[in-house]
Order: C-alpha cells, then structure tokens, then sequence
C-alpha cells in the first residue's frame, strides 16, 4: 500500500530502526501514538528503550507531542507536516 511505500521511504531517509519504523507504520495508519501502543507493537522492550526511539523521532522533527508533559496521561504523539 501507498502508506507502506511512504513509511519505508521515510525509515530509509532518516535511519531509523525497525521499532521505529513500527511507530510511524502506526502513525500513518491511525494518525496518532501513544507510549501504550508502541509497547503493544513491541511487547517483548522495555519502555525506556522505546522512550529514546520516540525521543529520536522527535529530534528529527518526524512527530511532535501533544500534552502537557510526561505525566499527562492523555499524552501522545502525532507525525510532523512531513
């Protein structure tokens, strides 16, 4: 599909890794992440790996987080104007 395609152009582009590449797959079929669901899309790492992959995606300006901070439970990430 047109969205595969994109995301891996994207994961190519921006060196990300496979878990990352799973986020923005999710991020492109849903429109939005949150901590929860990247964990469901990887069950078997911990969260503060995933932390640094959301981290890592935020430095390259591919998402952006919307809330009010870490402990916000309605926190989540969305893609960038790409």
């Amino acid at each position: 599909s047109e969205q595969v395609i994109r995301r891996d152009v994207l994961v190519k582009q921006h060196g990300m890794n496979e878990r990352q590449g799973k986020a923005l797959g999710h991020l492109l079929q849903h429109g939005r992440l949150t901590i929860q669901d990247f964990e469901a899309l990887c069950p078997t790492v911990n969260r503060r790996s995933l932390q640094r992959d959301l981290k890592g995606m935020l430095d390259k300006k591919l998402i952006v987080e919307v809330g009010a901070g870490a402990t916000d439970p309605t926190r989540h990430y969305v893609l960038a104007e790409l």
